[in-house]
């Protein structure tokens, strides 16, 4: 059958069939059997006149970025773990989930448009929000994805706490800018304390960000699930690895390492006495009969080989050469 070669006479199913092909090949489906998480940046849109100090560790800001992300774990996409510091919020997807089945696009677009609203609605002031989709093979991957997150917060928070010390200090924007860059974070940490305003005084969501998880919880006594708000991570790296560790094996419904077992010792070998049983000699063996005797002795006849199961091994013969 001919094509029609006017687009107006064409159906839509010729039409489709032409044309979404464009829309589909390109969008990559999410690899199988990875951990999926979704990083949301935000960035101010409209204005912004009103809280022209605060963004983006601010009080309305920090709250605002909380509850959006404690609404996307319910969103669109089941989500299991999210890590929210500064404008960022990194969504950890619940492995069982297999929508459309988790096209790239369709993250993307779902988690940046319902962030936004959800923003909006929190704060009243507009934020746009672009995503990145890191594809992780490992929950130690992961492990290591949350601390690079918990680093580049820490890192932020003491950068903003000293720019905005030395501002109120009197110091110009040049000179401001001067003292932070290529400071070290020991640096940083230092210029804080001399200026009066040492790292403990930052608020902890702006310090060390906050962990949102699923937990069963009981009211009146029947539990109940929930999303948990952690706004006081620990500081002390060595005690928050052990702490996300375990997080991370709840919400992904993966076994913890196993610890390696300790040998037990060994106990005193217990020297018995030896008992001795004598046996009696075996009676002798009888003469043979005359008739026995005149009859000539046959051969024995070789016992067949047994074989066990090991030994049963088929041979392929080669034919002979021609």
């Amino acid at each position: 059958m001919a094509k029609t070669t006017k687009v107006s006479q064409r159906g839509i199913g010729e039409l489709e069939r032409s044309i979404e092909r464009y829309e589909t090949y390109n969008d990559g489906f999410i690899l199988p059997d990875t951990i999926i998480v979704v990083r949301l940046d935000a960035h101010r849109y409209g204005d912004w006149s009103t809280l022209p100090d605060e963004y983006p560790t601010g009080p309305t800001t920090t709250k605002g970025l909380l509850i959006t992300a404690r609404a996307l774990m319910s969103a669109s996409f089941r989500v299991v773990l999210a890590y929210a510091h500064g404008d960022e919020i990194s969504l950890v997807v619940d492995p069982t989930e297999n929508i459309n089945p988790l096209r790239r696009s369709k993250l993307i677009s779902a988690f940046t448009s319902a962030a936004a609203i959800h923003f909006l609605k929190a704060t009243g002031f507009a934020a746009m929000f672009d995503a990145k989709i890191s594809e992780l093979p490992s929950t130690e991957r992961l492990a290591e994805y949350l601390f690079w997150q918990r680093k580049y917060c820490y890192r932020n928070a003491t950068t903003i706490a000293l720019r905005r010390t030395l501002t109120r200090s009197g110091l110009s924007a040049e000179h401001v800018e001067s003292k932070i860059r290529g400071a070290t974070e020991e640096q940083r940490i230092s210029q804080l304390k001399e200026l009066g305003n040492p790292v403990e005084t930052i608020p902890p969501t702006t310090r060390r960000g906050s962990l949102l998880y699923w937990d069963t919880v009981l009211v009146e006594g029947k539990p109940h699930v929930k999303v948990v708000v952690d706004t006081k991570l620990a500081d002390n790296d060595d005690v928050y690895e052990g702490f996300i560790t375990d997080r991370i094996s709840q919400a992904l419904n993966t076994a913890p390492v196993a610890k390696p077992i300790q040998a037990k010792p060994a106990q005193p070998r217990q020297e018995k006495n030896a008992h001795v049983v004598v046996k009696p000699p075996p009676p002798p063996k009888s003469a043979p009969t005359n008739k026995q005797s005149h009859q000539p002795q046959q051969p024995q006849q070789p016992q067949p080989v047994k074989r066990n199961k090991k030994a049963q091994v088929s041979v392929f013969r080669m034919p002979p050469a021609q």
